[in-house]
């Protein structure tokens, strides 16, 4: 007995030395890959400073997905927080006590937007500035006028905190900063002219590919928490797609969180904001949306 004893106690000493050597090596490479800086060179800019524009700015802020990571008051929300994947909220964008507005100039903010690297030079984890990298000046300049004149509010924000599962991802490259896959060196083109077309409904919808995936069909986000549904595959996929949608059926799940046959949208997705896009947003989503490729739920 007492050789059994002394047998699984070593086994359990190797199995925990084993696990520790694991975990260490994980720790090291996340933070070898987070550590990587980026040199990011940002043009002078003119930030606007009259009523419509700052007005424009927090329409952008909210149908734009801003306020789902920081808030309705840019003070920081939740955005991860999983006993695997770990926790990980916005920002404090107010300049209250434990917020970043006080401290930001107007290029910190086209560098974390449009590129995804913070004043440090570090790629942001969660920040989704793929999505944002081809925001245009009309759009991206009355955001930081918006910003900028928020009222302060006292927020700490905690750093983000990766526990195994994602460590693991940013390794793999899903949890990985944006500025990893952005052309940092690609000019932004400006808006297409806002109306009712499929082409400033391809514009609009750049924001929805970070869940939706670069050709819209949906399926599992690969940074998402383990327990959340698959995105809604959005091209004109008769099966899984929006193939048999109408134009109200697509109003009225924008509008009323509510697809076709009564069913609720995900409470994951951030349609209470998309609901304050103006009807000319949502029908030239719809008229770009229906000229996108019919692909089947995943297929990126």
């Amino acid at each position: 007995m007492g050789g059994f004893i002394r047998g699984l106690l070593k086994f359990i000493v190797g199995v925990a030395v084993i696990l520790g050597v694991a975990y260490g090596a994980i720790h090291w490479l996340t933070q070898r890959r987070l550590a990587t800086t980026y040199a990011i060179e940002v043009a002078p800019v003119t930030v606007p400073t009259d009523a419509e524009a700052i007005a424009h700015g927090g329409h952008v802020f909210v149908t734009r997905a801003c306020a789902e990571c920081h808030g309705t008051d840019a003070s920081g929300a939740m955005i991860v927080d999983d006993p695997l994947l770990g926790t990980a909220m916005g920002p404090n964008l107010t300049s209250g006590k434990g917020g970043l507005g006080g401290t930001l100039t107007d290029a910190d903010y086209v560098r974390a937007v449009r590129h995804g690297v913070g004043t440090d030079g570090r790629g942001l984890v969660v920040m989704p500035s793929a999505e944002y990298a081809m925001m245009a000046d009309s759009d991206l300049l009355p955001l930081i006028a918006y910003l900028k004149q928020v009222p302060p509010v006292d927020h700490e924000v905690p750093d983000v905190k990766f526990r195994p599962l994602g460590q693991l991802l940013v390794i793999k490259g899903d949890f990985a900063p944006d500025a990893e896959d952005i052309d940092h060196t690609a000019a932004v083109p400006d808006a297409p002219p806002v109306g009712e077309t499929a082409e400033y409904g391809a514009y609009l919808a750049n924001t929805c590919k970070g869940c939706h995936g670069p050709t819209l069909s949906g399926g599992k986000i690969a940074s998402a928490p383990p327990d959340w549904p698959p995105a809604q595959n959005l091209t004109p996929d008769t099966a899984t797609g929006l193939g048999q949608w109408t134009e109200s059926d697509f109003f009225k799940a924008i509008r009323e969180q509510t697809r076709p046959d009564g069913t609720k949208l995900s409470p994951v997705m951030p349609a209470t904001q998309f609901a304050r896009m103006t009807d000319s947003e949502l029908k030239a989503l719809w008229a770009y949306l229906v000229t996108v490729e019919a692909k089947s739920e995943g297929n990126h």
